[in-house]
């Protein structure tokens, strides 16, 4: 709790006085700003407190178009297959993830939309299963290089027990050798 009040960025703050708190950041507020160096100690990912408290399974769709489409229809699937209350969809999409502890019985599995904003600087999280939809140039606005993108969406998929992608798929070499090395089961979708 801050015991001082303070107007202006977030950069201004003096996040020494906070040595002792937890800091959940936005996935919005861009990684390259300076003040998330200093509170990197401190820092829990909205994901990773999701995982922490969350016991069923967790499937997560990321990629550049389509995560949305993909969500909404994988979770319709899969309430038709089990019902409305087993099955939470919306991440990134909307409900956001922790709407999930709001129910009066938690579902058994959650299906997520996510956001290379939401896949930066994972720490614990785990997932049962993650599906990449595509993958393209994107969000020059907030990585320094298209590597540094794909690499926030690599950080999510490399904590999928399992991870769908399609086949057909052309990587840069570096990072398709990374995603496979890092991952215990990859299985590719026929297009």
């Amino acid at each position: 709790v801050f015991s001082e009040s303070f107007s202006g960025s977030f950069d201004e703050i003096n996040w020494r006085n906070c040595s002792s708190s937890k800091i959940i950041v936005s996935p919005g507020i861009s990684s390259l700003r300076p003040f998330i160096k200093e509170i990197e100690g401190n820092e829990v990912r909205e994901l990773d407190l999701f995982c922490e408290n969350f016991q069923g399974e967790v499937v997560v769709i990321t990629g550049t178009n389509g995560k949305s489409s993909l969500t909404s229809q994988l979770g319709s699937l899969l309430k038709n297959k089990f019902s409305e209350q087993d099955v939470f969809v919306g991440g990134n999409l909307e409900p956001a993830a922790f709407e999930v502890f709001k129910a009066e019985r938690l579902p058994k599995i959650a299906v997520l939309e996510v956001s290379s904003y939401q896949a930066e600087r994972l720490k614990t999280s785990q997932f049962d299963l993650g599906l990449l939809t595509n993958l393209g140039p994107d969000h020059f606005d907030r990585y320094l290089s298209q590597e540094d993108y794909y690499q926030a969406k690599w950080n999510l998929l490399s904590r999928c027990e399992q991870v769908l992608y399609p086949r057909d798929y052309l990587f840069s070499k570096k990072s398709e050798v990374e995603l496979e090395s890092s991952l215990s089961s990859v299985q590719y979708l026929q297009s």
